[in-house]
């Protein structure tokens, strides 16, 4: 910590991080209660639905829902996912991702 006053990164920053990592996976087709718009006017959404996190102290634990193209390995997918969640937010945030639990809702 500096001496020039305290940083902090609201709930929706991190969700936000979350989906755009998830998305940010091949062979994933959407995350569960996110959106976003390559329209740089509109926002980034998460209505809460698909995407949960909870934070002890600088430890997050994480559960989205997502849904997985077709022809993909779904556990290959899925670490993928985790490993790209967790490597976003600890590189912009520095927070500890402790768990990242994925529910595959479909496949298209």
């Amino acid at each position: 910590m500096n001496n020039k006053g305290v940083v902090k990164v609201s709930k929706d920053v991190i969700l936000n991080i979350i989906g755009l990592a998830a998305l940010d996976v091949e062979g994933v087709d959407s995350v569960d209660g996110f959106r976003h718009s390559m329209n740089k006017e509109d926002f980034i959404v998460n209505d809460n639905r698909g995407i949960n996190m909870e934070m002890i102290n600088k430890d997050l634990y994480i559960n989205l829902g997502v849904v997985i193209k077709m022809n993909y390995e779904i556990p290959e997918v899925a670490e993928k996912i985790q490993n790209n969640i967790s490597k976003e937010i600890n590189e912009m945030t520095g927070l500890n991702v402790k768990e990242i639990n994925i529910d595959i809702i479909d496949l298209v």
